[in-house]
């Protein structure tokens, strides 16, 4: 028996310490980003989104028949010594117009009372966080989102490593983790 007591405590140990290193490790990685997340998250609940910041600027000019709108809508800017987004691919907006550039800086092409309406938007550091937030930019940063989404899972079983899932406080674990799972379905339900 005590060779066994001997292999399974080392095997205890052994798994705390690689829990403990995981978890040192996954959430150093990943700090910026939940920073970020927890930042961009609770003021955009206050009402602080991702226009705060930016320099938008409104242009009105003549709809031109059977012209191509992206090609009115970088004309436009060339002509006019207004920055062109660095990415030029056409996106469709909601509205029906058109948008090139990225949440930086992006410009766009609408049609409003028979003009065209092209607005160019700058936002700041900010508003370029909360809509990586919100996933409106490329799939690059998604990675980052999904892998932070996992290290939370991995974390919070790691901690229970660590912690041997509250050896002499189990059951205060236990019921704070109810009512905790609870309390989010009771404000999730009243939140619809």
């Amino acid at each position: 028996y005590s060779i066994m007591f001997i292999k399974l405590y080392h095997r205890e140990i052994y798994m705390k310490k690689l829990g403990h290193k995981l978890h040192i490790y996954i959430s150093a990685f990943f700090l910026p980003v939940a920073l970020m997340y927890a930042i961009t998250g609770v003021l955009y609940i206050f009402g602080i989104d991702e226009d705060i910041g930016a320099i938008t600027n409104k242009y009105t000019i003549d709809m031109t028949p059977n012209e191509n709108k992206i090609d009115i809508l970088t004309d436009y800017l060339k002509n006019n010594n207004i920055k062109i987004p660095s990415d030029t691919t056409p996106k469709n907006t909601k509205n029906g117009g058109i948008s090139i550039g990225g949440i930086y800086y992006s410009a766009r092409i609408n049609e409003v009372d028979n003009k065209y309406e092209i607005t160019t938007i700058q936002r700041s550091i900010y508003g370029a966080m909360v809509l990586l937030h919100k996933s409106k930019g490329e799939y690059y940063f998604d990675i980052m989102a999904v892998g932070f989404s996992i290290a939370i899972i991995i974390l919070y079983f790691t901690g229970f490593i660590i912690t041997s899932f509250c050896k002499n406080r189990r059951k205060e674990a236990i019921v704070l983790m109810s009512l905790g799972l609870i309390t989010s379905v009771i404000l999730a339900i009243l939140s619809v």
